[in-house]
């Protein structure tokens, strides 16, 4: 079909929706008059409008070409809500999907559906083209030609690479965060050590309701670069309020570190309270705990915004002039 008989199209008469459905779904005139048993001659007058078709002739049509009798005998004006949800989705990364996952749709077959010339197509695909709603059809038309299972299977492992990915951009952001006000408050270079894996797989997404009340979402360890002193440091977010008066009990379990590879402790909050309330929880607590019952020699707190990532606020709280 020429581009000239595809921009007369007439989507508002019976004869021009059948035409448009048998060239979207490839269908010379002749092929579709042979699979709905009528000459290819009547055809040609039910899609001129000199004949109106039967109930029965449009159901065959939408047998063969996967049209609606609805939208063959009505026409298809989008409601709001589907004009909505078209123009929610990015429609050059749709086209240039279809074109990748169903090779034998080609630029021609397209321009031809969305009844755009291939100049426009080409623009749209470079995205240099608004979206116009009038494509919303021909959008639904070539998305029931892919194999969408499929299509949407690549996409989900697409997405949850992504989301995998953006979830490690924010643990190394507040690595070098935390990092950079640990050497600043303790006055020595520290360098990430390592990252609690079981931790960060407990709860991927870092600001993630905690499933206990007060267990981290985020546990690293961090090393002195000269002396390789270590500091584990945990991220708390805010305690709902019904869980706000076990603040004490969950410092006292960072505080009660098991074994000899760690020397300082800093836990980190995402909400003003709770870093306040701790300051004087550890101040009242480490004396009694230091030197012979502890081996933490700092302990330090800091205040992060969830949103920035910033280190908003930070506080030795606690520093033993101890030595080994």
């Amino acid at each position: 079909m020429s581009k000239s008989k595809t921009r007369e199209l007439n989507l508002k008469n019976v004869g021009g929706r059948i035409r448009k459905a048998r060239t979207d779904a490839l269908l010379s005139i002749k092929e579709l008059s042979e699979k709905i048993e009528v000459s290819f001659a009547y055809l040609g007058m039910v899609e001129r409008g000199e004949r109106n078709p039967s109930d029965k002739m449009l159901a065959s049509i939408a047998d063969a070409t996967g049209a609606s009798v609805e939208w063959l005998q009505e026409g298809d004006v989008p409601k709001e809500s589907d004009t909505d949800d078209t123009e929610r989705i990015d429609v050059s990364l749709f086209l240039n999907l279809v074109l990748h996952e169903a090779p034998e749709i080609t630029t021609q077959i397209l321009s031809a559906i969305l009844a755009i010339d291939e100049k426009k197509l080409d623009a749209l695909l470079r995205e240099t083209n608004t979206y116009n709603p009038a494509w919303y059809t021909g959008c639904s038309t070539i998305a029931q030609r892919l194999d969408i299972p499929k299509v949407l299977g690549k996409l989900s492992e697409i997405a949850f690479f992504l989301r995998k990915t953006e979830i490690q951009m924010v643990d190394y952001k507040i690595i070098d965060k935390l990092c950079d006000t640990l050497s600043e408050v303790l006055g020595s270079q520290f360098e990430f050590y390592k990252q609690d894996t079981q931790c960060t797989a407990r709860y991927p997404d870092i600001w993630s309701l905690a499933n206990e009340p007060g267990e981290p979402t985020r546990s690293f360890i961090f090393q002195q670069v000269s002396t390789h002193e270590r500091c584990q440091t945990s991220l708390y977010i805010p305690l709902i309020e019904r869980y706000a008066d076990r603040l004490p009990s969950i410092i006292f379990d960072a505080l009660d570190i098991q074994g000899s590879d760690i020397d300082s402790i800093a836990l980190v909050f995402s909400d003003r309270a709770s870093f306040e309330k701790s300051k004087s929880i550890i101040a009242e607590s480490m004396p009694a705990r230091a030197p012979e019952h502890s081996p933490i020699k700092n302990v330090v707190t800091m205040l992060i915004d969830p949103g920035s990532l910033q280190i908003l606020d930070k506080h030795l709280c606690w520093h033993s002039n101890v030595t080994d």
